[in-house]
């Protein structure tokens, strides 16, 4: 377990971990739901793929319509860009070295076990107040 990317705490059912805060803040920001989780993936694993909605569904095995609304917040959010080829969207990403860092640093945490399963957590719980508050 990589102690930077994690806090511990107690509770009275034990010890508990917690995101720490560069990579709390990076699942709040960015990767804040599975799907926004796989397309990071995806654009970061294969830098010079430059696709269109169905293309990028495709690869991470979803279905346009389910990843619509979480590609466009991620252009929003300046992770993944976006331009007009012949009037259709199409996306890649190209990062300034800051958002590059931030990046490189989730996927670096995602290798270490326990604080993957604690960043899908995190994400769920998320993913269960979103729902909720619908």
């Amino acid at each position: 377990m990589s102690d930077k990317n994690l806090r511990r705490g107690k509770t009275d059912t034990g010890e508990v971990f917690a995101l720490a805060e560069p990579l709390e803040n990076f699942v709040l920001n960015f990767a804040n739901s599975l799907v926004k989780l796989e397309i990071i993936r995806f654009f970061t694993e294969n830098p010079s793929v430059c696709d269109n909605m169905e293309g990028v569904a495709c690869y991470i095995g979803r279905k346009p319509k389910d990843i619509e609304k979480e590609l466009k917040s991620l252009v929003k959010s300046g992770l993944i860009d976006e331009i007009k080829r012949n009037g259709n969207s199409v996306f890649y990403c190209a990062l300034d070295e800051e958002l590059q860092k931030k990046v490189d640093l989730f996927l670096e945490s995602l290798n270490d076990k326990i604080t993957r399963l604690n960043i899908i957590s995190r994400i769920l719980q998320i993913e269960a107040k979103r729902r909720v508050l619908q």
